[in-house]
């Protein structure tokens, strides 16, 4: 019997031009999950130079210029160019920016002061695991922060699955977490680890291959003061975190944004998420 395939991957294996028969599948019951497709599309060639390309040059327009030569041969105020060659994963990742784009957002910025920044560090555990489960926490309270625009309509959900985007080679990942109540942060980081892990081996469990409800992007360890992220699909806020400390920042504050879709979430609903973020956060259990 062939193998079950996923909604999803099997819109991205069309993006993609993937054939899905000669994927074997990570998923429960050898079912075909994102992750396959991506793993399978990595394998292909990267796109040759187009036959325009050569014809362009063969033609008297230099190769990579956008201007013709001039009378005496020379090239006038050409731009000169090269190839810039991208996995087929990013490539992919184009029409989910392109979709991401076509919702209203707007951005609203703060900081989360960490009041236990000592214990945080004898322990070891990760400020983004604190602030995921303190998101997730958070966002029960917080229907219009926690919900999606689906066939018109608007809907809340009703559990919390975080996503952790992750940089993989050239392409940004969003492996997802399901957060139960007796999480700790030490509990969620070596889950996150070991996913991240599964990922860069190319078979993601399929456990964090589902869409998550709510997405963080975090270039704290590039010492970035604050940046906006884009809207992740099918979420109504995406949470930015900045380097802890970085520019006129307090040494126990981190740059936070908030990215947030227009038609659930106005900047009332987010502001008081993002005040109930910052008193969640330091009661979130370490290990």
């Amino acid at each position: 019997a062939e193998a079950s395939v996923a909604p999803a991957a099997a819109a991205l294996a069309n993006i993609l031009g993937v054939g899905l028969a000669a994927i074997r599948g990570s998923g429960t019951g050898g079912r075909i999950v994102e992750a396959d497709v991506i793993a399978a599309s990595q394998l292909q060639p990267p796109p040759g130079r187009r036959d325009s390309d050569a014809a362009g040059a063969a033609g008297g327009t230099a190769a990579g210029s956008s201007e013709p030569r001039g009378s005496a041969g020379a090239p006038t105020h050409r731009a000169e160019t090269a190839p810039l060659v991208f996995s087929a994963a990013r490539r992919a990742s184009w029409a989910t920016l392109e979709r991401s784009a076509a919702v209203p957002t707007f951005q609203l910025g703060g900081s989360l002061a960490i009041g236990r920044l000592d214990v945080i560090r004898a322990v070891g555990v990760s400020l983004l695991d604190v602030v995921a489960l303190a998101a997730a926490r958070t966002l029960p309270d917080h229907p219009t922060c926690h919900a999606r625009v689906h066939a018109g309509a608007p809907e809340t959900f009703t559990a919390p699955r975080i996503g952790i985007l992750v940089r993989l080679e050239d392409a940004l990942y969003a492996p997802s977490f399901a957060v139960s109540a007796d999480d700790t942060a030490a509990a969620f980081g070596r889950r996150r680890r070991e996913a991240q892990q599964r990922l860069a081996e190319g078979r993601l469990p399929a456990a964090n291959s589902s869409t998550p409800t709510f997405a963080i992007s975090n270039l704290g360890a590039y010492g970035v003061d604050w940046f906006t992220a884009m809207l992740y699909p099918d979420t109504a806020v995406t949470l930015a975190m900045g380097a802890m400390g970085a520019g006129a920042r307090a040494e126990n504050e981190i740059g936070v944004v908030l990215t947030c879709d227009h038609r659930l979430a106005d900047g009332v609903d987010a502001a008081r998420f993002l005040a109930d973020l910052r008193d969640v956060v330091d009661t979130i259990p370490l290990e």
